[in-house]
This record gives C-alpha cells, structure tokens and sequence, in this order.
C-alpha cells in the first residue's frame, strides 16, 4: 500500500491530521481528536507513526550503476562505515554520504592496488524517494568477507535517523573481484543496527552484533514498544554460513549510546564484548558462547571517549585495539587514533602506533590481510572535509611504535567528497573601536632585562654595524638552532648563524649564497617545513620592499647548502611569520599582508593567505581574508591546543586603536571580523608558543601606549582561552630593555626600535626569546640578543610581587 499511495501527513499544535490518497478520514476530523484525551492523542499518533515505519521494511535498491548522480563532485560528507578485503586482493571501501541523519545513504568505492588509488563510487544504496512522507536512511552497518570469500555489505534502513525499530538488512557479493560485481538481493535479518563485523568461533558459527538500545526519535518516540524487553547490545548467530540468524542473548548496558559492541572468542573459550556508551567503554562476558552475559562493567586500564573503537583477534592470537588517546589509559576526544595489541586476551596492551593526531578523526573499522598486513579506515572531519582515510600497518609496526615494515603506510585517502559549496568568506574589515576592550594593562609585570646571565648574544652591534631583524628555528633533535637576520634597520638580508647546544653559543655567519644580499630590504623568517612525503626542509623568506616579492631559499641538508633565492610569485611586505600545517601535513598555509602593490598609500591594507601542497616549495595564489587599518599587520596565528580553532594576532600601524584579533573555527576556510585586543597583547610582530604546561607565551614589541613597558621587548603568558575572550591573561615579562630610550619619555613615544623576534621551546622546557635590540647605552648599534627563562622561574617571582 504505502509503495504506490505513501501517506501525507502534517502535525499542528501536537495534533495529527490524516489523509490517504487526498480524502478526508471523516468529514470532520477534527472532531474525533477534539474527543481525545492526551493519552489517546499519543497513542494514535504512535499507531500512524509505526505504519509510517513500516515503509522501511520495502527492500531498498542496490544501484550499481550510480554515477555521475553520486560521483565525488555530488557528495557534501564523509562518515566512515567499513572496509573489506576480497579472496583476489581487492579492497572495499563504505562510508555514508549525505549527513549521520535522516538523509544517510551508503557509498562504496574499491581499490586494486592495496589501497593507493581508489575508484569512483561503485555502490550506492540509498533509500530516499520523493514519494516518502519524510526521509528514509540508510545509516549504518559494515562490510566482511566471509571465510568463503563472499563479500557481505550490512546496513541498516529506517525512516528518518532511528524510527524505533529499525532493520539490519545483508546483500551478498559472490564476485567481489569481478569486473561488474553482482550483488544479491538484501534480506531483513532483524530489528535494530549492526555497526561491526561478524565475528567467526572456533566451531565455525558466526556472531552478528545487532544493537537495538534507543527509543525512536522526534515524532517515533514511543513506538514500538513491545521491542523494549529485546533492546540492548544483542548477538545473532549463524550456524549454517548465513543462511539463518537466531538471537542468542543481549546484553543492556547502562547509558547506552549506539552500542558499537563487538566481540572476540579469548583462549578459554569465552567470549569478551565491548561496547560505547555514555560513559565510555564498558565491557561483558559469555561463558556459554553468547546466551549469557555477566554484569556490564568498565574494562580496567582503557580510556575512550564516547565513539567507536575497533577491536579484532588477529592471525597471531593477539588482540588488536584502535582507540582515541596517545595511551592507553588517557583519552583526548576524537583525536590520537592509536593501534595497541594485547598478548592475553585484552588484559594488559602494549605499543601505541599513532595512526593519526589531528582532532576530528573517528569510527575505525578493519580487517587483516592473509600477509598479516592490518587495514584501518576511519574519517576525517565529517561535515568539513569528509575525508575517509586508511592506515596499512603491521603488528611490528604497533609494538615498536612506529612504522618498520615495507608496506606500512598512514594517513592513505580512500574519498573526499568534492561536492562543497565554497566556504572561503569575502574579506571581512575591522570597523573600530571594540567596546568592552581593556585599556590599561591591571596584571603584573616581571622583568628579566637586568639579568644579564639571561643574555646570550648571537650578533654584537658595533658603531658602524646594525644587527637588525631577526628569526630562529629549532631543529628536531632539540638542540640544533638557526637564526638569520637582517643589516640595518629592515636591510640587507644575509647573516645566518647555527647553535649546536640550544642558543647557549652561536657561530660565526655562516656561507650563504651572494644572492641573498640581493634582497635589499627585508625581515628575514626562517621555517623548518615538512612535505606530505615526509621530507624536511628549511626554508627563509625574505622580501617586504613594496610592493613586496616574497622570496625564498631552500636547504635541503640541515642547513648546511641553500639554493638561491627564488621568487615565490606571492605579493607581501613581510615574510610569513606563521606557517601552519593542515591534513596531516599535506597542506601548508602562510599569512601575510600586504597594500595594492600599485599604491602605496592604500588605505585598506590587506590580509592574505596562501596554501603549499609539496612543503613550501610552490604556493598557491593569495587569497585576501581581512581589511585592516594600516599596513605591516604581521599575522601571527596561533592553533588552540585541542587544533579546533585558531587565533590570530595582528599589528595595528595606524596607532589609532590597540592590536587587533580575529579567529577561525573552520581550519582557516573563514575567519571572524577583527576586534581590538586589550593592552596588555598590543604590539608589534606578534610570535606564540606553547610552554610546557599548555600555556601560552607571545613575545612582541610593546606598543601599548598605556604601558611602563612602551617601546621594550616583552611576553605575554596566558591560555589560549584568554586570548578568545580577549582577556588580560595571567602576567608580562620585560624581556630586554631597548637602550635607545631614556626613561624620561612619557608612555606612548619614543623609540620602539626591537621586538621582531622568535621563540623556541627546548626540551628542558627552556624558552628561547631572540630578537634585536640597542643592548647598552653607548655608540654601539643593535644586536641580536637571546634571553632565557622558564615558567616556573617567571611563576615564583610573579608570586612575589
């Protein structure tokens, strides 16, 4: 009935009207509701609501033909659903497309050549029609190669996200490695999800985890309830290779979320179930192969957010476990999927191989290869970047915490959907005073410039010679230091110095090609930058005579040759302070700013970004993202801890207004109109890093006009929240006195000739702070000048005040 004359309905102030085909139930509906009781409104409106469910029990299509409808450039999201091998090597790839909601549908794509290139969607099942009364999804399930070397797709279909009853639905693929693979027709198997595999026993039946543990959503609330006894994580098995499934037994985990339960067979026979909840992962075992189950509880010693993990009994009788969090027993949100391995049925773990840091990655599923090669999919990013990803690892791999083996490889793209509308916003302006932004600076001051045992000088100035802008890199091994600077006041560039005992000494300037002093004007920035093929390189950047040719050369051996100089086609007046990497390392994005290179006097200086795909050596075009006042805005940005935002600190030349701010939540796609920020952050050539605790320290020239500090180097420290909130932050430190000044000036003038600077963080938890600055009273001229200290020396003399 429902197939060719689909119910129209609507609900008006919690009362359902109700017609088939366009006629009126009574001449007066109104009047039978007018008659109910609260009680019995509901009740006929579950009675509608589950004959409306029952249009997910038609057998939804499987389209084997689906481009160009569903090709990547349709596609708007990416959640990952499983991932299978076949008998010849083929590998399958699911994922639900659409949304996690009432319009999911299922997409597969495969791979010949174990994972490196992927193909167009192959399969797609979706159960919209224009024809429903509202959305029917196809939302979760997974994919598994049974030991005959069938391939299995399991997915569920319900009407919109969950409609309390739901369906576990199988078709099956006898030729998964054929040119046109053929599917079955799907079956219904029961009620409710399956989000895992099967799982095979000794004694040859299969397990089927089906999760039935919610009540209906929205308007299906309180359907079905003669399903509640039965709701739970249940186990399904198979005697005769799928054939038929018989309900075993369930287990009801308190504060059920999805249930994601899967199961391995230990070595003594029993079964040991994990499951999400809203608590985390809790845990249960069957003695009698799956009928009964002890009390739920926590499994000692894991920690993990509420998402799915992946757990698998592998060739070698290990146990393998994906999990969030860089140990075992810590957890930071969808973030750090890390693979351990068990060596006594999940009792105590070992390894830690990070299979990807970045926030925003979830859902793993895998298998094993007959090679002993393991395969994890998992997203990235759902409704952003939607990206489906795999790792390809060994066990070898896992316990030794890093890839070792020939084949191991991360971070593989199986998708991306290419069907986004443009999220890149038109440039935003700072449009004045914010109101509510601190003026006077209220927290305290601690002041290391008297401290000369604090001082180490990379380059004396002398009478004649003007040490001038500066910029340091740490290398790697924690100890290994560059620093190039400039001659005069935002000259010459060419002095590059090296430290091998963390900026305690410094050589001599170091050979560097001739053409490096062709860029006349200029304040030099020197990166350590890594490509997608994880080779490192470090990088200056030199050029801001305007209309300001950014240029660059290139090291390709620690910094012992460097190519010449290079012109990067991109339009900026200072060199990229912040070089920030995004995906994993594949993309690169620089700030800068600049005026219209045809005017001088432009009045509405620009912010750009640009983005690398091969590790800074070419980049793409500048995209314009703010207006500002004045030029030389000098972006700094600065990720939260988490990654999930970023803030970006800006110089306000104009000195009409303090330092400005704006912040993306989208990795730089948009950004937030500039706001001013309080006086205690407003300066010039804005540098941040993280100390070891998690805060903050930004180093800057002070420009606050209400500052004692005024025209000095100083840092700022703080959290990455206080930035956000544009709050004052914990305390400052005066860093190095600029001895051009008297003392006798007022707040607000003078010379302010320091401050472009870097910060390094050394493994001891040691900062860095390294710019140029007139050291002493005398003819001497600046210098390039480090100071030293650590939070917990600023801390106790903050204490004190």
């Amino acid at each position: 009935m429902f197939a060719t004359d689909p119910l129209r309905f609507f609900v008006v102030a919690g009362s359902m009207f109700l017609w088939a085909g366009g006629v009126a139930l009574a001449e007066s509906p109104e009047e039978r509701f007018a008659a109910f009781s609260p009680e019995q409104s509901r009740a006929f409106e579950i009675e509608v609501m589950e004959k409306i469910a029952d249009l997910a029990l038609i057998p939804p299509v499987l389209n084997t033909s689906p481009l160009p409808k569903y090709d990547y450039d349709q596609l708007d999201y990416g959640m990952t659903i499983g991932i299978a091998r076949t008998p010849g090597g083929r590998l399958w790839a699911c994922w639900v497309a659409g949304e996690d909601g009432p319009k999911a549908f299922f997409v597969c794509a495969i791979s010949d050549d174990d994972g490196v290139t992927w193909s167009k969607p192959v399969l797609v099942i979706d159960g919209q029609s224009s024809r429903l009364p509202m959305s029917r999804s196809v939302l979760v399930g997974n994919l598994w190669t049974d030991p005959l070397g069938r391939l299995w797709i399991f997915f569920n279909q319900s009407m919109m996200q969950f409609d309390g009853r739901s369906g576990v639905w199988a078709a099956i693929c006898e030729n998964p490695d054929a040119e046109k693979p053929e599917w079955s027709a799907p079956r219904r198997i029961w009620h409710g999800f399956t989000l895992n595999k099967p799982t095979v026993l000794k004694n040859g039946d299969w397990l089927l985890p089906v999760s039935l543990n919610r009540e209906g959503f929205g308007p299906f609330k309180g359907a079905f309830a003669e399903l509640d006894p039965v709701r739970g994580a249940n186990v399904f098995r198979s005697s005769d290779q799928g054939t038929t499934w018989e309900r075993l037994g369930r287990v009801a985990f308190p504060n059920p979320d999805w249930d994601e339960h899967m199961m391995i067979e230990r070595g003594d026979g029993s079964l040991w179930m994990m499951a999400r909840t809203g608590k985390g992962p809790m845990q249960s075992v069957s003695q009698d192969g799956g009928k009964t189950w002890a009390e739920p509880s926590f499994p000692e010693g894991i920690a993990h957010p509420v998402a799915r993990f992946h757990l698998r009994k592998l060739a070698s009788g290990r146990v393998l476990l994906v999990k969030h969090g860089a140990t075992i027993d810590a957890q930071q949100g969808r973030s750090q999927l890390t693979a351990w391995l068990s060596e006594d049925d999940g009792k105590s773990w070992k390894g830690g191989l990070m299979l990807d840091e970045r926030t925003g990655v979830s859902y793993p599923d895998g298998f094993q290869s007959p090679d002993g090669t393991i395969y994890i999919s998992y997203d990235r990013n759902r409704s952003t970047d939607g990206e489906i990803l795999m790792a390809r690892f060994a066990e070898e791999d896992v316990l030794a915490g890093k890839l070792v083996g020939p084949k191991s490889r991360l971070k593989m793209l199986i998708s991306r959907p290419l069907g986004h509308k443009s999220t890149e916003s038109k440039p935003v302006a700072f449009r004045g005073p914010t109101p509510g932004t601190p003026r006077e600076i209220t927290i305290p001051t601690v002041d290391l410039s008297g401290d000369a045992k604090r001082q180490v000088v990379v380059a004396r100035g002398t009478p004649e010679m003007y040490q001038g802008h500066c910029d340091t890199v740490l290398m790697a091994d924690g100890r290994t230091m560059f620093a190039t600077w400039c001659l005069d006041h935002a000259g010459r560039l060419g002095p590059l110095a090296r430290s091998d005992d963390g900026g305690l000494t410094w050589s001599d300037p170091l050979p560097v090609p001739d053409d490096w002093a062709e860029v006349r004007q200029t304040t030099p920035v020197i990166h350590r930058l890594t490509d997608p093929k994880g080779v490192e390189r470090l990088v200056v950047f030199g050029g801001c005579d305007f209309p300001g040719n950014l240029r660059r050369s290139v090291s390709e051996d620690g910094g012992k040759t460097w190519s010449p100089m290079v012109e990067t086609g991109l339009v900026g007046e200072v060199a990229p302070k912040t070089i920030l990497p995004f995906d994993g390392g594949r993309r690169l994005v620089m700030w800068s700013d600049r005026r219209d290179p045809k005017n001088a006097k432009d009045p509405n200086p620009v912010v750009w970004q640009s983005e690398s795909l091969d590790g800074g050596l070419t980049w793409k075009k500048e995209r314009v993202i703010l207006t500002v006042p004045g030029q030389w805005a000098q972006p700094c940005v600065v990720p939260s801890p988490d990654g999930k935002r970023l803030f970006m600190l800006l110089r306000e030349n104009t000195r009409q207004y303090q330092s400005l701010c704006s912040f993306s939540t989208d990795e730089a796609k948009t950004w937030n109109e500039p706001l001013e920020l309080p006086a205690a952050l407003t300066g010039d050539r804005h540098v941040a890093k993280y100390g070891p605790d998690g805060r903050l320290v930004i180093a800057f020239r002070d420009r606050a006009r209400t500052s004692a500090t005024y025209g000095h180097y100083v840092a700022w420290v703080g959290q990455f929240e206080d930035l956000i909130h544009r709050r004052e932050g914990q305390y400052r430190i005066k860093l190095l006195h600029n001895a051009n000044r008297t003392g006798s000036e007022p707040p607000g003038t003078g010379d302010t000739d320091t401050g472009y600077s870097d910060l390094e963080l050394l493994p001891d938890g040691t900062l860095v702070a390294t710019t140029y600055v007139k050291l002493t009273a005398g003819p001497e001229k600046n210098s390039v000048v480090s100071v030293r200290f650590r939070l917990e020396e600023t801390d106790r003399m903050q204490a004190k005040q």
